[in-house]
């Protein structure tokens, strides 16, 4: 009785007979080439478990004009020697990239997104925020005042976010922002925040003691009498001078 031919003694007669080589078979069975070269080869560390190959070998018994039953049954004797179980790896998507390609793929997109962003708006969008505040300033602080409303003046980068006791305040065209501001009695915090889109953030609080000023108001008034002089008693007087006695 002969010997039944094994897997790679069909699939080379059956190639032979049809003058195809090993790649246009892989190519005509949409079948993973390095799996077929592994089967030629019998080269059983390369070959996946039957459940994972299950499909190629129907479809490569279809363009030799095999039986799909012997070419599973051979493949099961001759290579499945592991049952799949999941630690088995999948067949690769020969179309896929490789993990490592994936990688570097991904990096040189996020680098090429950050350049664009970077060469279209610049410290715009990335970096710490500018924030100059000019009123209340800096010094003395607390900064004094005697009257209940205030202007808050300053300026940032038109492109960012102005944020006042967390309202969010519009700014002019040129960054500049004017905006009333009215005081509690006694101590006063003010917190001015500026946020970037793409970058971080810039904070600053400015102490302000509103002292109200009582003014004193006198309900008490007194009139001083000053003398008067009529014009009847000046010429009484006069009169009273110049009469002499009569001999």
């Amino acid at each position: 009785m002969a010997p039944q031919p094994t897997l790679r003694e069909r699939i080379l007669d059956s190639a032979a007979a049809k003058d195809l080589d090993i790649e246009a078979i892989a190519k005509a069975a949409d079948m993973p080439l390095s799996y077929l070269q592994a089967i030629v080869e019998n080269d059983r560390e390369k070959l996946p478990a039957f459940p994972y190959v299950r499909a190629h070998l129907a479809s490569l018994a279809e363009v030799l004009d095999m039986d799909p039953v012997e070419v599973s049954s051979a493949y099961k004797r001759e290579f499945d020697h592991r049952i799949s179980g999941s630690r088995d790896l999948l067949p690769g998507n020969r179309f896929a990239l490789p993990k490592k390609g994936r990688l570097i793929a991904i990096l040189v997109g996020v680098v090429v997104v950050l350049g664009v962003v970077t060469l279209l708006w610049g410290p715009g969008v990335l970096g710490e925020p500018d924030l100059l505040v000019t009123n209340p300033p800096a010094t003395p602080q607390p900064f004094i005042v005697t009257t209940s409303t205030i202007i808050l003046r300053g300026k940032i980068d038109p492109r960012d976010k102005l944020l006042i006791n967390d309202q969010i305040v519009p700014v002019e065209p040129d960054g500049s922002f004017a905006r009333p501001y009215n005081f509690d009695p006694d101590i006063n915090f003010i917190e001015f925040r500026v946020e970037r889109l793409l970058g971080g953030s810039t904070r600053v609080v400015r102490e302000v003691f509103y002292e109200s000023v009582l003014i004193p108001t006198n309900t008490n008034s007194s009139t001083v009498p000053t003398p008067t002089s009529t014009l009847e008693d000046t010429t009484t007087s006069t009169s009273s001078v110049l009469e002499e006695p009569t001999l």
